[in-house]
């Protein structure tokens, strides 16, 4: 325990160091609280502020840190007794030491310290009997520390010592210990310097050092959440005790049961994050944040909770340190309101009150950087007098009754003095550049007159012409020779001037160019980065992530670019317009050779596609992509061999089928044929006997219900809603009975019995009578060759219809929280009478919720319940939720106001018993979003004739009806969205359609009206005489989209 407790002592001394007042450090300081810490480069600033922040250091004087001074002993003293937590009895006044004395003015505040350290056993002070509180520590002692707080005297003493005069010999050893240990470092000279005194910048690196070689000595075996607290209105700060890999960790942030969305950013240390809310701000009540990613055995704790408060308005004051306001039309007065974090307050200008007179008030509102802009006209009034009147100015926050009051006089005309660039704020924020076109940076123009104030953008006395900016490097030209970089002036949203800087084209040049912004005599220097220009330099092409068979409709590969930084493109950046066509292609072995991009949209975005691959296994297809550009040459090539036709291997359950059905229910199902390569197959082809596509050899699959004899209660149609039929009456379309099977078998991928329609799923239903009856689905691959059927596979469940009066168990399915649509006012933006009125009916409603029972039997197993097996519901609060059914029977639940609700639903069950079951519903008022987009089919086929006949979607999920796409979104609420909806409703998700990648039938022809695709208001599809294929694509407000491939069938026309 000695020996434990002097290595605590040692390491304490040194990081008592850290303190001229100590632990004075307020708990938001950090490197940029003082003036002398400004020039720190990023690695040694983030050593400063992990230091400062956490209170080991402050500065010497309010806003100086003091690199260059040196620390005492008492100091010590305090900061070790109060990192490691001693019991410190601050009514002591007589120490054990003889020259500690608690009436020393500059030291005396340290002897319960030193006693509290004597105390625990980690000092024994500096000569007997004395502590020596005034003494300095040398550079010699202060390795010697370091190294004792390691554990590491022994190897110190065992340590060749280093060849320097400057060292004393007992401490040469320790020396050239940490100097190896990176803990300290000589002098430029060569020489360590080990009896000078050591200065606060060398002690703020080496304790860094000694700390984190210490954690690491120290650490716990499994890594738990030390803390977690609100450190800013959208910023939480999470501990752990240990550091953790945080490629693999992960940090989650909730409110009560709900997930609050945050970007997380780790510190360099692995052992400390800042959770940065994207959405939200951080609000009164309990948060928890749960540690995940990592394996079981490497986490202890991984939850803790929080309480945080909402927040709060501390302080408004005045930045304008002059008591003097120009006489003009439009003067901008900037101000710092601060919130309980020390942060500019997020409250909007709305929330605060100006008061004046002599003046009149024209706007106050938020910038970016959260300071408050105040605008007057201290010109219209008649009553103001030049160089005589008081302007008074009273800003306020009601709600939070926080206010600040001062008395201006009034000057004479606004005069520029002096031009400031604010910070450089770029669109693209996580490269903090521009990395192309599109992208751009601002700068606030701060235009000072003679009084400080800032010159408004809508002041005459304004002149935008007259602001010029010159480069000082040379940045280039684009495509049309003219310059590369835009310039705008706009208003940034506080009557403040903003200068916005863009590039009209995408370059592979990339620096830190220099710009030098004039306005009159003023001038002021700024400085932009282009990281990067997102042009591919270098092409490689990728791994596919399956094999080229023989006859393969479509293969994608994947391609990869580098831009000159050597940065991997994404695949946005890949398929941009530049890169489409600097990457090109020669392609043997395959139909569409002469015509290959990377393609811009869908699901295999930035591959390429390969058709109608050779139908001869074992031969080949090249790939070789390639860049000749006069800047940059890059080629690569990749040779496939081709594989055996594919064939119809294995049977994949996806979605299983209910074991047990209610009559005049159905269940939805899906099995999907794969391959011997494990992949899915939408179509057939036959093969020869070497395994090339021939006819020799052919596949087929079965679906059959078989049942006892004379009996047949069950059959399956496709997985469509327009198959439904809730009297049980047997469809014209039924593909199979107990009297009849479906084979599936066509190499036409789009015809009814293909493959790709028993991929998509179909429906089993009992029939009025099933009580207690059974089938059994059988799905069987067939192989035929030399006209012998031989079984492959086969898949069985069995079926069975509920019995009479069998005891069920039911639960009503979660609602979860549901949006209010009366105060959104969301219907405003729906231009149809009918939908608008429709978005407030809980039948039709596109933001309706189903209300359904989960049902099952003894064994546990789902039952399948018809659409209208429950009778009735009823809501405890309809002004907050309001329910209601459509013409199927089917129960929904709208939110209408916020607030609770209890839904009741009453249904009968087998046994005919009338029964409720209730859950409880919350109407929120956080805005909808999307959280989702799927388009469910990948690719459709239409008639030519269809054009202006056919819509993007339509009600039902075949293909097609009267609609392109199977496409959904769900919402933040869990509301899912598709068919009509999507067409109807688009202005209140934002959602847009358009057609993208267009292929042509004939290149040659220029016919505007031949080549386009339309999508009308209402979602009708238009496409020209001459299109062969295009990209059907829906996009959220967000970025996110599907899409589907709509190929033109012209074999008709």
């Amino acid at each position: 325990m000695k020996k434990s407790l002097s290595a605590i002592l040692s390491l304490a001394m040194a990081f008592s160091m850290f303190s001229s007042v100590a632990l004075g450090a307020e708990a938001a300081k950090d490197s940029s609280s003082f003036s002398d810490l400004k020039d720190l480069d990023e690695a040694t600033r983030a050593k400063f502020d992990a230091l400062i922040s956490a209170g080991i250091f402050d500065g010497v004087s309010e806003g100086v840190f003091g690199l260059n001074d040196k620390m005492n002993r008492a100091q010590f003293a305090k900061v070790a007794a109060l990192i490691f937590k001693l019991d410190v009895d601050t009514s002591l006044t007589t120490s054990s030491f003889s020259d500690v004395k608690a009436d020393d003015p500059a030291n005396g505040y340290a002897l319960p310290y030193i006693e509290a350290l004597k105390a625990a056993g980690l000092t024994d002070g500096y000569a007997p009997g004395q502590y020596n509180p005034a003494g300095e520590v040398t550079k010699q002692e202060l390795a010697a520390f370091l190294l004792r707080g390691l554990g590491l005297d022994a190897q110190a003493k065992a340590t060749p010592g280093v060849s320097d005069h400057t060292v004393s010999d007992w401490a040469k050893g320790y020396v050239a210990l940490a100097i190896e240990r990176q803990i300290l470092t000589s002098g430029p000279d060569g020489t360590f310097g080990g009896t000078s005194a050591a200065t606060r910048d060398l002690l703020v690196l080496a304790s860094y050092a000694a700390q984190e070689q210490f954690k690491n000595l120290n650490k716990p075996e499994k890594a738990s959440i030390a803390s977690a607290k609100a450190i800013g209105v959208q910023k939480v700060e999470v501990k752990l005790d240990r550091d953790v890999d945080t490629e693999k960790a992960t940090l989650k942030l909730s409110r009560g049961s709900a997930d609050v969305p945050v970007t997380v950013e780790w510190a360099e240390d692995k052992q400390s994050a800042v959770l940065t809310l994207t959405d939200s701000k951080v609000r009164a009540g309990e948060y928890t944040v749960t540690l995940g990613g990592l394996d079981a055995a490497a986490v202890d704790k991984t939850v803790a909770k929080f309480t945080a408060e909402d927040e709060q308005l501390k302080s408004i004051d005045f930045l304008t340190t002059s008591d003097t306001i120009a006489y003009s039309s439009s003067v901008v007065i900037k101000l710092a309101a601060k919130n309980q974090y020390g942060e500019n307050a997020s409250f909007s200008g709305g929330s605060y009150t100006v008061y004046t007179s002599l003046a009149t008030y024209k706007k106050i509102s938020r910038q970016d950087d959260g300071i408050l802009a105040l605008t007057l006209d201290t010109k219209s009034n008649g009553d103001a007098q030049q160089g005589v009147s008081v302007i008074p100015v009273t800003v306020v926050n009601n709600d939070q009754h926080i206010t600040v009051s001062k008395n201006f006089k009034l000057g004479t005309q606004p005069i520029l003095q002096k031009l400031e660039l604010g910070e450089a704020t770029y669109s693209n924020k996580e490269a903090k550049a521009i990395t192309g076109k599109g992208d751009y940076a601002t700068f606030d123009l701060n235009l000072y007159d003679q009084y400080g104030s800032n010159i408004a953008y809508d002041s005459p006395d304004f002149k935008e012409n007259e602001v010029n900016v010159i480069w000082n490097d040379y940045v280039g030209q684009n495509k049309s020779g003219g310059t590369i970089v835009d310039k705008d002036i706009e208003d940034n949203g506080s009557n403040v001037p903003r200068l916005k800087i863009s590039l009209n084209d995408n370059i592979d040049k990339s620096g830190d160019y220099t710009f030098t912004v004039t306005s009159q005599a003023a001038t002021a220097t700024g400085k932009v980065s282009i990281k990067s220009a997102k042009v591919a330099t270098k092409v490689e092409i990728g791994d596919s992530n399956d094999v080229i068979a023989a006859g393969d409709y479509d293969v994608y590969i994947p391609i990869i670019a580098y831009d000159e930084q050597g940065n991997q493109l994404s695949v946005d950046d890949l398929t941009d317009d530049t890169n489409r066509e600097r990457i090109k292609f020669n392609i043997s072995g395959v139909e569409n050779s002469g015509n290959v991009k990377i393609e811009e949209t869908g699901a295999h975005k930035g591959s390429i596609r390969l058709k109608n691959i050779n139908g001869t296994s074992k031969g080949s297809v090249t790939v070789t992509a390639y860049i000749a550009t006069a800047n940059a040459q890059s080629t690569a090539t990749k040779t496939y061999t081709i594989s055996d036709v594919r064939t119809p291997d294995r049977i994949r359950e996806v979605t299983p089928v209910a074991k047990a059905i209610i009559p005049n229910a159905y269940s939805s199902f899906k099995y999907v044929i794969q391959d011997q390569y494990g992949k899915q197959m939408d179509y057939n082809l036959g093969t020869d006997k070497n395994k090339n596509v021939g006819t020799t050899v052919n596949y087929s699959v079965y679906v059959a219900l078989e049942a006892p004899a004379g009996e047949n209660f069950f059959y399956i149609t496709k997985d469509d809603d327009s198959q439904s039929n809730q009297d049980g009456t047997k469809p014209e379309n039924v593909l199979v009975d107990a009297t009849k099977s479906f084979v599936f078998s066509n190499k036409d991928e789009w015809a009814n019995n293909s493959f790709k329609q028993l991929n998509e799923g179909l429906r089993i239903w009992a029939k009025p009578g099933a009580e207690g009856k059974q089938a059994t689905l059988k799905i069987q691959i067939v192989k035929n060759e030399d006209g012998k059927d031989v079984v492959l596979t086969t898949t069985t469940k069995q079926i069975q219809g509920t019995k009479v009066n069998e005891d069920l168990t039911y639960s009503l399915n979660s609602l979860g929280d549901i949006y209010n649509t009366k105060d959104s006012k969301l219907a405003e933006s729906v231009t149809n009478d009918v939908y608008k009125a429709n978005v407030g009916d809980p039948s039709k409603s596109p933001l309706k919720k189903r209300i359904n029972l989960t049902v099952t039997n003894a064994a546990g197993d789902k039952v399948a319940i018809p659409d209208d097996f429950i009778k009735n519901v009823t809501s405890s609060n309809p002004n907050s939720a309001v329910v209601g059914k459509n013409a199927a029977g089917k129960w929904y639940v709208l939110g209408y106001k916020t607030g609770t609700s209890t839904i009741t639903v009453n249904y009968t069950n087998l046994k005919g018993e009338s029964k409720t079951v209730s859950a409880t519903v919350t109407t929120k008022n956080d805005p909808v979003s999307i959280e989702s987009v799927v388009a469910n089919n990948k690719k459709v086929k239409v008639a030519a004739s269809a054009s202006g006949n056919v819509k993007v979607v339509d009600e039902f999920t075949a293909n097609p009806k009267g609609g392109l796409g199977d496409f959904e979104i769900v919402d933040n609420y869990g509301v899912k969205v598709d068919g009509l909806n999507l067409i109807n409703y688009k202005n209140i998700y934002g959602v847009i359609f358009t057609a993208q990648n267009i292929s042509l039938v004939n290149s040659n022809i220029t016919d505007a009206n031949a080549n386009k695709v339309e999508i009308s208001e209402d979602g009708t599809v238009t496409f020209g005489s001459n299109v062969a294929q295009f990209d059907l694509v829906l996009t959220a407000p967000s970025g996110k989209s599907a899409s589907t491939e709509v190929q033109i069938d012209r074999s008709g026309s």
